[in-house]
């Protein structure tokens, strides 16, 4: 103490200047942790239906007969919207529009197949028969787009197929963009606001070894979400979600820890809609997110991305898809 009285009368400006940057960076610690608590305890959710629907408002949800996809749908069609669901394979897409159908009588449900796989082999025939699909089906009332289809991959750059690269790009980039350019024009002609939530991830947050590919073409729908919530700023809303693990089959794991399930990831971004522009979804996850942006080393990312990557080797079960 006596030291500290010392220093405090040898350099008095010094230590008075020291003293108010301290101060303030406590402040902004504890108004950081209350900010933290208040919208993840305290902020009442919006009522998603009441600001985005009408009757007879439909929400797209691609990748959605499984995983984060197919809670979208069951999460949104109990708050009121029509449900269509966008997948590749008819037997699971077909017996998750059931599924929900019996769930919720009192919702239409409807499905379109396009495996975005295929998508990079002509884009704008491939997007424009998913357009001709949804007017055939007379999905007009747009409210909510949920880019969710996506692949992932967990792989050393230098060995990674092109075939795996191709995959990625195909899966994770087109569907967003294309999409999106499909259904916003609807969206612009509604009376109410709508909704794009974009499916990004944590590992677009900072980089991760053998995330590499991975990581960027989340960055891509983390960034599309963000500019073009600028550009239609007051007419749509868009939302990154940008989670850690969660127990799909992308991640072959049950949950516990910071691994949540599908139904916690789901409704703590809905609980964000409306209030911001990105999320990480569940409280857990956005203490993942300070971690890694603010305490995470280099080393510590490259341990825990070299036992992810051993542990899929191991098991065989590298490619991953929503």
């Amino acid at each position: 103490m006596n030291h500290l009285q010392s220093l405090f009368q040898l350099y008095p400006i010094t230590s008075s200047i020291l003293l108010i940057l301290g101060s303030l960076r406590v402040l902004s610690i504890i108004y950081r942790f209350y900010n933290f608590l208040y919208r993840k305890f305290l902020r009442p959710a919006k009522n998603i239906f009441k600001n985005y629907g009408e009757s007879g408002s439909w929400a797209i949800i691609t990748g959605a007969s499984d995983g984060i996809g197919k809670v979208f749908c069951k999460s949104l069609a109990q708050r009121g919207f029509n449900i269509c669901l966008i997948a590749r394979n008819y037997d699971k897409t077909e017996a998750a529009r059931k599924e929900i159908q019996e769930e919720f009588p009192g919702i239409q449900t409807k499905i379109v197949i396009a495996d975005f796989l295929k998508s990079i082999e002509n884009p704008s025939e491939f997007y424009q028969r998913i357009a001709d699909d949804l007017k055939e089906k007379n999905i007009n009332d747009i409210a909510i787009l949920i880019n969710n289809a996506g692949v992932g991959k967990i792989s050393r750059f230098e060995t990674m197929e092109f075939k795996d690269m191709n995959n990625l790009v195909s899966v994770n980039i087109y569907p967003t963009a294309f999409m999106t350019r499909i259904i916003v024009p609807k969206m612009l002609g509604r009376s109410k606001k709508s909704l794009v939530i974009n499916l990004s991830s944590m590992s677009a947050v900072n980089p991760f070894p053998y995330y590499a590919v991975y990581g960027a073409t989340k960055k891509f729908n983390d960034q599309l979400a963000k500019s073009l919530s600028m550009e239609f700023k007051g007419r749509i809303d868009f939302l990154a979600l940008k989670p850690n693990f969660v127990a799909t089959n992308m991640v072959k794991t049950q949950p516990s820890g910071f691994v949540i399930n599908v139904e916690d990831c789901v409704e703590g971004c809905l609980r964000d809609v409306g209030w911001q522009g990105e999320t990480a979804g569940h409280w857990k996850h956005d203490i993942c997110e300070w971690f890694i942006m603010n305490v995470a080393t280099k080393n510590m990312k490259a341990k825990t991305s070299i036992e992810t990557l051993a542990a899929s080797e191991n098991t065989k079960e590298m490619e991953i898809k929503v």
